[in-house]
């Protein structure tokens, strides 16, 4: 009984060894393109297993996380911060705080003012910067929401690719 179990445990440590490829693959797979999922194959077939298990154990961003972030903050950028987006996420931010500028400019002026007429124009321009502005916000919601998964994948091929490098 001791020695199948001994073979047991011999086949199964060698089959672990001959599949830590597909494994990796079916646990991380849908968070790279599939276009880059040979290419990911490859380059860990030919690894060393130390190397494998540090590039195993590292932690891979989720689409659907992004997804869900660029969905629920999107306006405040921190989907596109998640996937390493900067340029993205600062312009989300910026678009934000003068929309809110403008809010409260607007609240702030009305408020103040005791003629209608003489602000009249000026609210308006500043009416048609304020709807501009949340169409703005609006649009970079979607678009960060449509691109969520192609930015995952993108960030965690960057990943990869400098784990890789040795």
């Amino acid at each position: 009984m001791q020695i199948l179990l001994y073979l047991c445990s011999g086949f199964k440590k060698l089959y672990m060894e001959n599949n830590k490829v597909e494994m990796f693959l079916m646990q991380h797979g849908d968070k790279f393109a599939a276009t880059d999922l040979a290419k990911v194959r490859t380059t860990l077939e030919q690894m060393p297993d130390g190397e494998f298990y540090r590039i195993s154990g590292s932690d891979w961003k989720n689409p659907t996380i992004t997804l869900i972030l660029a969905l629920l903050a999107g306006a405040y950028g921190i989907g596109a911060f998640y996937v390493k987006k900067i340029g993205f996420g600062i312009a989300q931010v910026a678009v934000f705080i003068v929309y809110l500028m403008l809010a409260f400019g607007v609240g702030i002026l009305s408020g103040l003012t005791e003629s209608g007429e003489d602000l009249l124009g000026f609210l308006i321009v500043v009416m048609v910067l304020f709807f501009g502005l949340m169409i703005a916000m609006i649009v970079m919601v979607i678009i960060s929401a449509v691109k969520a998964r192609s930015w995952t994948h993108e960030c965690n091929m960057q990943k990869f690719t400098q784990l890789t490098q040795f």
